[in-house]
């Protein structure tokens, strides 16, 4: 491994919360503690100029990332504002959390499966079908433990809690 020299001193004591590459070869770098920045192709760093998004995601704490849509947004999941949605311009584009549906404001994980519905971690999972509803699994499904991961793997989605690892087996009627 080598270190990349221009992200030492910015993230030495700080933590990377989640990283995306962007369509021209860059990356996206996403930290609770220093907000968004741009690691380019040629290995600096560069401050993203968007105070309204470091505000959302220096309070609201952003925690461990996942992948862009098939739609290029950018899932930002936080442990106490929800999930945000951003467009790779930097905008918000979408916050889903208590205020308009989600039954908690602490998120962990996401992906998205081959209908374009993003999956959510937390305490349980959430999927969010972009024709506006959502979709809950608990306890009430034999899922046990908080939520940490969600992947899918050949064709089939496992889980991971804080207990045990869970294979999802959707219904057939």
């Amino acid at each position: 491994f080598k270190l990349i020299p221009s992200t030492k001193e910015i993230f030495a004591q700080n933590r990377i919360d989640e990283q995306y590459i962007l369509d021209n070869g860059d990356n996206l770098l996403v930290s609770r503690n220093n907000g968004v920045w741009y690691l380019r192709k040629d290995g600096s760093l560069e401050k993203a100029k968007s105070e309204e998004l470091d505000n959302f995601i220096k309070l609201n704490e952003s925690y461990t990332g996942g992948k862009k849509l098939i739609n290029n947004i950018i899932p930002i999941v936080t442990i106490k504002g929800g999930l945000l949605f951003i467009d790779d311009k930097l905008q918000i584009r979408s916050i889903l959390n208590t205020s308009n549906g989600l039954n908690f404001d602490y998120t962990s994980s996401t992906m998205q499966d081959r209908a374009g519905d993003v999956w959510g971690t937390s305490d349980n999972i959430f999927k969010v079908s972009f024709d506006t509803s959502i979709t809950y699994f608990s306890t009430i499904n034999k899922l046990k433990g908080s939520v940490s991961a969600i992947k899918r793997v050949d064709g089939k989605l496992f889980v991971r809690t804080g207990k045990d690892l869970y294979d999802f087996v959707p219904k057939t009627n």
